[in-house]
């Protein structure tokens, strides 16, 4: 069974109730803020890129998920775990920006837990949870960062404002 929810005017999805649904589009919803799939035991596919307000996603029981693509949303965080089948995932150009806090020494930082991240800009680096820039003129840079699963890394971009 497959369900879509372009181009509507939802602000929240709550499809469990779709027992024996395999894929799920919704995209381009410029007011869906959360969608809920949990307990979705037959959902392969997720499809839910480009809702500027979505801020809020529930995977949870998704364990068939083999596909799923959040790019373009407003996500500041998305729990993958249990996700055993997850073979393809795209979750670039979140619309969020990371916060960092100043101090007199030009360092600005941000507690934010990664996994012994990589990153493009040489001015931005980590250690012991802690996010930290030696210029504040730099205003975005790419990561790569260790999921925890053999072989599965996370990569993007981080936006800065100071």
């Amino acid at each position: 069974m497959k369900r879509y929810f372009n181009r509507s005017a939802l602000t929240k999805l709550d499809v469990r109730g779709a027992i024996g649904l395999e894929h799920l589009v919704c995209a381009r919803n410029d007011a869906l803020v959360e969608l809920n799939l949990s307990g979705l035991t037959e959902l392969i596919t997720v499809t839910c890129f480009s809702n500027k307000a979505l801020t809020k996603i529930d995977l949870s029981g998704l364990s068939k998920l083999t596909n799923f693509n959040c790019e373009g949303n407003a996500l500041t965080a998305i729990d993958l775990s249990g996700l055993s089948a997850l073979t393809n995932f795209m979750g670039k150009d979140q619309s969020i920006s990371l916060m960092l806090a100043g101090d007199t020494t030009n360092d600005w930082s941000l507690a934010v837990p990664l996994n012994n991240p990589m990153f493009g800009e040489a001015t931005v680096s980590y250690a012991n949870g802690v996010l930290t820039s030696t210029n504040n003129t730099v205003h975005s840079t790419t990561f790569t960062a260790y999921t925890g699963a053999p072989g599965k890394f996370l990569s993007g971009t981080l936006n800065f404002s100071y």
